[in-house]
């Protein structure tokens, strides 16, 4: 997976470690955009791996960043299963909107589109 966070001059990208490179790709482009079209290349992009992903404002943003969990062999090969077969259907591409901090935690992140490409 791929997430795209735009807070307006502050434009994160975060990558999960299974993403594949074309959907990493296709994310940079998003980012890519926003910040040249809708910002006049003034905003910065700030790049966060999987693993190494620190950052405390992008994580508050989304209402705090979520604790590992132990996952048993059986949910992992579930999960994989899942990933193979979203991988198989092509582009999904799924955009949120994120409310600011004021905005109640149960609703502050909405779907806003979902689909292919």
């Amino acid at each position: 997976s791929v997430v795209v966070l735009d807070n307006g001059m502050k434009i994160y990208q975060w990558s999960g470690k299974s993403a594949p490179r074309v959907v990493k790709a296709k994310g940079w482009d998003l980012t890519n955009k926003i910040r040249t079209k809708e910002r006049g290349g003034l905003a910065s992009v700030i790049n966060l791996e999987q693993g190494k992903d620190s950052n405390a404002e992008f994580w508050n943003l989304l209402g705090g960043k979520p604790v590992p969990k132990k996952t048993s062999e059986e949910a992992l090969k579930k999960m994989r299963e899942q990933q193979d077969e979203e991988d198989k259907q092509g582009d999904s591409i799924r955009i949120y909107k994120i409310g600011d901090i004021k905005t109640p935690k149960e609703s502050r992140i909405k779907l806003i589109h979902e689909g292919n490409r």
